[in-house]
């Protein structure tokens, strides 16, 4: 399992170093995301907004036990008018893809470059990867990039 401390300063760390990502926060469910949304300034979009991890153990002793994580990176902004037009949404849309991808490609930089891969992300299974689109999450949109990594 994972201490939050150190996802959070991972995911601070994306913030400063992918342009056009605004602001990240850690939430434990809907609810929680709900309560934070009220502290978010239309200024601090695009938002990135990570689920606590899950983990579930492995191992046949204890001196073998590894947790295996999963978590959800979302990439949401909050769309501008509810008229919008097919390419006004098409083009936000692609503005939040681009970031997904933009911060998928730091994720998988950082498992071999200092001071990163001394980290969690190390162990990042690549084969788990996954991008979904995303659409009235709580009145937001963009994307979530899921994976799994690796923990003692």
């Amino acid at each position: 399992m994972i201490r939050l401390e150190e996802l959070d300063n991972y995911i601070q760390s994306l913030v400063s170093r992918i342009a056009g990502l605004n602001k990240a926060v850690l939430t434990i469910e809907e609810d929680h995301f709900a309560s934070q949304l009220r502290d978010i300034n239309q200024n601090q979009y695009p938002l990135l907004l990570v689920a606590f991890p899950s983990a579930n153990s492995t191992g046949q002793t204890v001196d073998s036990i590894k947790w295996n994580n999963v978590t959800l990176f979302y990439i949401l902004h909050k769309p501008s008018k509810s008229n919008r037009t097919y390419t006004q949404e098409i083009a936000e849309m692609q503005t939040l893809q681009d970031l997904t991808i933009q911060i998928k490609n730091q994720i998988l930089e950082d498992i071999t470059t200092p001071p990163w891969s001394c980290s969690f992300i190390k162990d990042t299974d690549t084969n788990s990867l996954t991008i979904d689109p995303e659409r009235n999450l709580l009145s937001h949109e963009g994307w979530s990039l899921g994976f799994k990594f690796n923990t003692i």
